[in-house]
């Protein structure tokens, strides 16, 4: 058999097993083909929101152990949360 490249796998070529033409290989090859650049003020607001969510999260994560623990009374809770919002 003559060292000519064909696709075929369970055929004896000649040639290594990983073998692959220089001209298929990277005519095939797409480099950064969805690539979106961010700018600094998106990244800083993506930053902010991920922060403000981190944050509530351990504030009622906190306030569940508090509760569980029986720290801190519901209706203590309760009347803490009327009082702010009136």
């Amino acid at each position: 058999m003559s060292g000519v490249w064909k696709k075929i796998l369970y055929e004896r070529s000649g040639l290594p097993d990983n073998y692959t033409p220089k001209e298929s290989f990277l005519a095939a090859m797409e480099r950064n083909k969805d690539l979106r650049v961010y700018g600094r003020r998106e990244c800083l607001a993506g930053a902010s929101l991920l922060g403000r969510e981190l944050s509530l999260l351990i504030t009622f994560w906190s306030l569940y152990l508090y509760l569980r623990c029986l720290e801190i009374l519901y209706q203590f809770l309760l009347l803490q949360t009327k009082v702010t919002c009136s």
